[in-house]
């Protein structure tokens, strides 16, 4: 009888200790990770020509992307960290490889010829985060993302600044880094699609003013 409740009280440890991230210390997550899935990439010849920075990271803590907090309180916190460690170039690369992917004419800073840009993408990053809190049976996951983006016309110096934020929560019953690298990439993925909607909303932005005038003289 002895050896059974031993064996019991083994797995209920095991479950608990590893429904919240496996025994690692830190977690790592990757950003960006979405895939290209036969999205037609324009050609060279077409286009607004856009060169994006790194975003500045503004958060109050920019070592961490967030906490996950196991079911010992404080006694059972681990950080969870962006790879590479620099989240202003992993969103600015984010921004590069979501646009690419949908036919625009983007590249990085570092992959610049002296045709580029005729508009350049930077910003700030008030806020992203994820954090992951073990409770009973279950973890609870929250996203945020809060980005500001410049959009600068380098023909007439005209600024634009677009906000875009994102938002989720979800509740898994066994908590894996596949959990957390889904989420935040939802909330990436979601911030990137306003900036995409609100820029469409006003044409001079995918037809920077003075361009039009260079085209047609």
């Amino acid at each position: 009888m002895a050896r059974i409740l031993a064996g019991g009280l083994v797995l209920v440890m095991i479950y608990v200790l590893g429904g919240c991230g496996g025994g690692e210390d830190t977690m790592f997550l990757a950003i960006p990770t979405f895939p290209a899935r036969g999205i037609q990439v324009a050609s060279e010849g077409q286009g607004v020509r856009i060169r994006v920075l790194r975003l500045e990271d503004r958060r109050h803590e920019t070592a961490m992307l967030g906490l996950r907090r196991g079911r010992f309180g404080t006694l059972d916190l681990y950080p969870i960290q962006v790879a590479g460690g620099d989240v202003g170039r992993a969103v600015a690369n984010a921004m590069t490889r979501y646009l690419r992917e949908r036919g625009w004419r983007v590249r990085t800073n570092g992959d610049i010829d002296p045709s580029f840009p005729d508009v350049t993408l930077t910003g700030e990053v008030q806020d992203f985060r994820l954090d992951a809190v073990a409770t009973g049976l279950s973890t609870t996951m929250t996203a945020k993302a809060v980005f500001v983006f410049e959009w600068v016309n380098q023909v007439d110096g005209s600024e634009y600044r677009i906000p875009v934020s994102a938002a989720q929560e979800r509740r898994v019953y066994w908590f894996t880094k596949e959990d957390a690298q889904r989420l935040i990439n939802e909330v990436v993925a979601e911030s990137l699609e306003q900036f995409v909607h609100k820029v469409r909303q006003d044409g001079v932005l995918l037809q920077p003013a003075g361009l039009a005038s260079q085209e047609t003289g």
